[in-house]
Formats: structure tokens, C-alpha cells, sequence
């Protein structure tokens, strides 16, 4: 068996070039090359070969949510209420994906748009291929051991610090975004589940041999990471033919966005000829015509029946319950008083809001503290002047999903020491 990878950018076309690597069933590379998705199917596909597909990070977020013992039975199902309080769009508009083994306690999980996801399937099945696994490319940086990996590619650093969290932002933002990430002890996570101070945290900068910008960044970082323990390698394979070995090896437990209603075996029944769904979809929209006139009856009595539905299925897992007006709120409700204000995943949004925040500007952060049950998360900086420090909160309250709140602006010896509380609204 072997697997054709290839790399989907954020708004990939069927013509559109791309770069693939073709693999065996142990990750050692066969070929590789850069061509239209309609190409691969005649120079690459074999009918033995299964595609992983590995996408834009930049579309998707990886977070993790704590089911409590008492879900144990529903698990699936109190995931998307868990992790709708971590999004800014409606539940209605994203896919979210579970990583493998899901069950109580702490549960990774990736949020990819449907709009995304469906463009990316559907330039695949225009050009004739199906995919096995669809993951984000961030999740499958080469092994390094225990810490944080960083690959600096195409001007971005490429960020994993789990098996199943990872993330891309612009280099500038690194060196604050890595030391909010490990400031507190409580919230380091590292490769492998383990906790470790921050003067002990091992970060590995990677770049690809012929990438001059990558190693120039690389050489910078080295520098101004040096107080997290920073090894650098340099990788004479392309980033297409390292992540796609990774891909590979870990394929028992990748992340797979293809779940749900977009898992392999819907969608493979579903490949058929392109001309054929177009004439498929012409019949569909004529017969809807048709019964326009009794649609209206036809999606009341729908509609009854599914909140019938909905009203069974909330009392199976809360059998208690005296009254049910609306299912989906009250089980909501229940999880909000079962499990906090899903600390670990706010805490991830908010960190990564307070680094972007500082837009390369240099402002040590003197302390960090979070609270999970209202003060949200508290930081002490130290800036050049009130002004850099009020432009910082400016930058913040950009973000209409946080409140910030400027608590005190202390001037010695010509610095500025602050206090910046961010919380979820």
C-alpha cells in the first residue's frame, strides 16, 4: 500500500499545481513533485494507493475540551456544546473533528469551516481522487522529542506542541507568543503530555536546506529563544516529503477531518462522474419546484418530529429533567455548571490574543495568571512607556469577543510596569 500526499493551500483549484510525495506503508519515499490536482490521477494514482490530503493550518484551530465521567455514555455529543463556547462563528457553520480514543477527561478536537472543508473535497473529487485521511498540515511536523516544534516555511512559523495541537502565525509574534505559552507552569504543554518550567522546555527550530529565508530565521530565533532551550536542524528534504512521512507513520492516530457526515465511506459512494452530479442536482432542483406547494406541511411535521427527537434525546441524559422548552440551551447549561468555563481552551484563545496583540513590540512579561472561574487572564508587563502600553489594550479591544481592562500603570526608573486583565465575553 502506498499514500499519495499532497499539500491544499487556504483557496486550492483543481488546475492549480501542488506538491505531492508519494510514500510507502513505512514513510520511505518513492517519488515527489509539484502538478495539478487533474494531473495526478494519470502520472501518480494508483488504484492501491490512498491520498492523504494535508491542509491549511490556517483554516483550521486545534483546541481541547475535559468531558467529565458523568458524559461517559455521551461523549460525541457533549463535545460540540464543550467547544461552541471557544468559537466565534455558530455551531451550524463548522465541522469538529475528535482525535482518536475519544472518552472522558481531556479530549483534543479540531474546527475547520464547512465552507473550507467542503472547497477542499470538492476540488478533490473534481479531479478524480479520494482522500483517505485530511489533516492540518501543523500536526505533522518531523519528531524531535519532548517540547515545541517550529518550522519556518513560506515566511511563517509553523508551530506543534501536541500530538494534536498546533498553530501558524507570522515570525515576529514568536518569541511572545512561545513565552506567554510556557510563562506559567500550569499551562505548559508539551510533546508526550509532560509538564516543565520554562527554563527547561526544549524547542526545536527547523528549516528546509534551500529555504534562505527560513534559515535566516531560524538563526534569529536561536538567539532570542535561547533561554527556552533551543536545538536547530536544518532538513535537506522539501517540507512537502517531511511532513508527508510524518503523516504516514502516525496515520493509526491522526487527527482525521473526514468524520461525521464527511467520512470515507459516504464520500467514496459519492464519487461519481462530475457531469452526473451536475444533471443530478438540475433533477433535485426541478422536483423541489414541484412540491413547493406542499413543502410548507411537509417541514412542519419535519420539524415537530425532530424536536420530539431532540426532547428524547436531552431526557436519556438528564432524566430528571421537570421541563424541557429547548434542548439544545438547557443541555448547554447543564455542561457550562458541569465543567467550569472550559478553562483549557480559553486559556489557549486568550494567550494567543495577548501575543498577537504585541505585534513584535518588546514588552517582558513580568507574570501571568489565569482563573478560570471569572477573572479570565491576568498579565504584568513591562514597556517602554504609557503609551506603548495603552496601545497594547487598544490592540485588544479590537477583538470584539474579549473585554480588557487596564487595572494599574506603574512608572520606575523610566519603564512602565502594567497590569492587563483580558476575559472571554
Amino acid at each position: 500500500m502506498n499514500y499519495l500526499c499532497v499539500r491544499l493551500a487556504e483557496q486550492t483549484q483543481e488546475r492549480e499545481s501542488c506538491d505531492w510525495a508519494l510514500l510507502d506503508d513505512q514513510g520511505a519515499l518513492i517519488s515527489e513533485g509539484c502538478h495539478a490536482l487533474t494531473d495526478l490521477k494519470e502520472h501518480v494514482w494508483t488504484a492501491e494507493t490512498r491520498l492523504i490530503a494535508l491542509v491549511a493550518g490556517s483554516r483550521v484551530l486545534t483546541t481541547e475540551v475535559e468531558v467529565e465521567a458523568q458524559h461517559a455514555s455521551h461523549v460525541r455529543k457533549v463535545i460540540p456544546y464543550l467547544v461552541e463556547e471557544q468559537l466565534a462563528e455558530d455551531l451550524d457553520d463548522v465541522h469538529i473533528a475528535v482525535s482518536p480514543n475519544a472518552g472522558t477527561g481531556l479530549n483534543h478536537v479540531a474546527v475547520v469551516g464547512h465552507a473550507e472543508l467542503v472547497h477542499w473535497l470538492d476540488q478533490l473529487y473534481m479531479a478524480d481522487l479520494a482522500p483517505y485521511l485530511i489533516t492540518p498540515d501543523y500536526l505533522n511536523l518531523p519528531e524531535t522529542g519532548p517540547g515545541a516544534r517550529v518550522l519556518f516555511e513560506q515566511g511563517n512559523a509553523v508551530i506543534q506542541f501536541g500530538r494534536y495541537h498546533g498553530t501558524i502565525i507570522e515570525p515576529e509574534n514568536l518569541a511572545n507568543y512561545l513565552d506567554l505559552h510556557f510563562a506559567q507552569s500550569g499551562s505548559q504543554k508539551v510533546l508526550g503530555g509532560e509538564n516543565a518550567a520554562a527554563d527547561g522546555v526544549h524547542v526545536a527550530l527547523m528549516a528546509q536546506e534551500k529555504d534562505a529565508t527560513g534559515r535566516a530565521l531560524m538563526e534569529r530565533f536561536q538567539y532570542e529563544l535561547a533561554h527556552l532551550n533551543v536545538d536547530c536542524q536544518i532538513f535537506v528534504e522539501s517540507p512537502i516529503v517531511l511532513q508527508a512521512t510524518t503523516a504516514v507513520r502516525s496515520i493509526s492516530d491522526s487527527l482525521n477531518l473526514l468524520q461525521g457526515g464527511y467520512r470515507i465511506q459516504e464520500r467514496e459512494k459519492s464519487l461519481i462522474p462530475w457531469n452526473s452530479m451536475v444533471a443530478a442536482a438540475a433533477l433535485f432542483v426541478f422536483a423541489e419546484l414541484g412540491l413547493f406547494a406542499t413543502s410548507s406541511w411537509w417541514f412542519s411535521k419535519e420539524g415537530e418530529s425532530k424536536q420530539e427527537a431532540s426532547i428524547a434525546q436531552y431526557l436519556e441524559v438528564f432524566p430528571d429533567e421537570q421541563r424541557v422548552f429547548d434542548p439544545r440551551r438547557q443541555f448547554q447549561s447543564h455542561l457550562k455548571r458541569a465543567n467550569g468555563n472550559s478553562s483549557s481552551g480559553e486559556f489557549m484563545y486568550l494567550l494567543e490574543r495577548a501575543s498577537l496583540a504585541m505585534n513584535g513590540s518588546s514588552m517582558p512579561v513580568k507574570s501571568l495568571r489565569y482563573d478560570a472561574f471569572g477573572q479570565g487572564l491576568e498579565l504584568e508587563l513591562e514597556t517602554d512607556s504609557l503609551d506603548q502600553l495603552e496601545a497594547y489594550t487598544s490592540r485588544l479591544k479590537q477583538n470584539n469577543r474579549i473585554t480588557v481592562e487596564l487595572l494599574s500603570a506603574v512608572e520606575d526608573s523610566g519603564r512602565v510596569n502594567g497590569r492587563v486583565r483580558v476575559e472571554l465575553i
